[in-house]
């Protein structure tokens, strides 16, 4: 993958993603995507993402057993997504289904010698997008990409495809990817710490507490990179104008000045919500309050379906063995 350059950065038609953008750019990407995210309209998500839930459970709930990432904290966030771009998968586009090419991206990532795979799999979804969005220019649609696409086109008077490509990307592939991390730590953290499941299955504010300290304690994203624009110091190590850095998110969630015992997995932590996990600031992740309802309403249907979630025996998947 070639890193951004400083030079590239001065190109006038540079594809800025929302996520690498600085103000004023940021600034105008931000309000251009927001309207996906109005608290309003996560109420009205909520029941398609209980809906989901349901039916990702009644996949599996019968058989006593599960693998869950592949079965489900894959797949929700993908249904959710898809839904509201309105892409459901057709026969006729095989590349449709965005969502497996998303997560077969990231799994090659994270094992690291699969670059072939990952390839594949950004090119489908880059194709993807590509074709969505310029359907959704001639012919827009009662969806938030339709929306998205048609204040990009006002806010700039023009059509960018590159930068309106790249844009709906991020939010897509974020969407997607942060989600699934999130539900399978979670569910993870939950089995391994049966003492803290109880104390979340309470629901209401202690299950909010508790994603919080899995936010903080597994970060879905754990570090990003940032190119550094001006010759800079940071406690007395210089970097020079042009350096790549990584901003290790994981690592300042786990810092001993701001939260005790930090290696301590502890849903009733008062100031968990203190995590780095949607980052901080300008760059805060706009996805969060979306994120955040698609966890909680998951484990809320989880948690009064699944009365015993445990390892499944002599294997790495997740299972429950009696219903609520």
């Amino acid at each position: 993958m070639r890193a951004s350059t400083l030079a590239d950065l001065e190109r006038e038609d540079y594809p800025w993603a929302i996520v690498s953008s600085d103000p004023p750019k940021h600034t105008e990407k931000r309000k251009l995507a927001f309207e996906m995210f109005k608290p309003g309209r996560l109420r009205e998500r909520e029941p398609m993402v209980r809906a989901y839930t349901d039916e990702l459970i009644d996949a599996f709930i019968d058989r006593g057993e599960c693998e869950f990432v592949s079965e489900f904290a894959d797949l929700l966030p993908a249904k959710v997504i898809l839904t509201l771009f309105r892409a459901a998968p057709r026969p006729s586009r095989p590349g449709a289904a965005l969502g497996v090419a998303t997560r077969a991206s990231a799994r090659a990532s994270r094992r690291g010698s699969r670059r072939p795979v990952r390839a594949r799999a950004s090119t489908t979804s880059a194709r993807f997008l590509r074709d969505l969005v310029l359907e959704r220019l001639e012919t827009p649609m009662d969806d938030d990409l339709s929306v998205f696409v048609q204040r990009h086109k006002e806010h700039y008077g023009e059509v960018n495809l590159p930068n309106l490509i790249s844009d709906a990307s991020n939010l897509f592939i974020g969407g997607i990817i942060t989600t699934t991390h999130l539900l399978s730590s979670m569910m993870m953290l939950f089995i391994q710490y049966p003492e803290q499941q109880t104390i979340a299955r309470q629901g209401g504010s202690h299950l909010k507490r508790a994603i919080e300290e899995v936010l903080r304690f597994e970060s879905p994203v754990q570090m990003g990179p940032r190119l550094v624009l001006e010759d800079t110091e940071i406690d007395g190590v210089a970097i020079p104008k042009g350096a790549i850095v990584l901003l290790v998110w994981g690592a300042a969630n786990r810092d001993t000045c701001v939260f005790d015992s930090p290696d301590t997995f502890d849903v009733e932590r008062k100031n968990a919500k203190d995590h780095m996990a949607f980052g901080n600031g300008t760059h805060f992740c706009m996805g969060a309050p979306l994120g955040r309802m698609e966890v909680m309403t998951a484990f809320e249907q989880i948690f009064a379906r699944m009365a015993n979630l445990r390892f499944a025996e002599d294997k790495n998947d997740f299972c429950e063995s009696s219903r609520g």
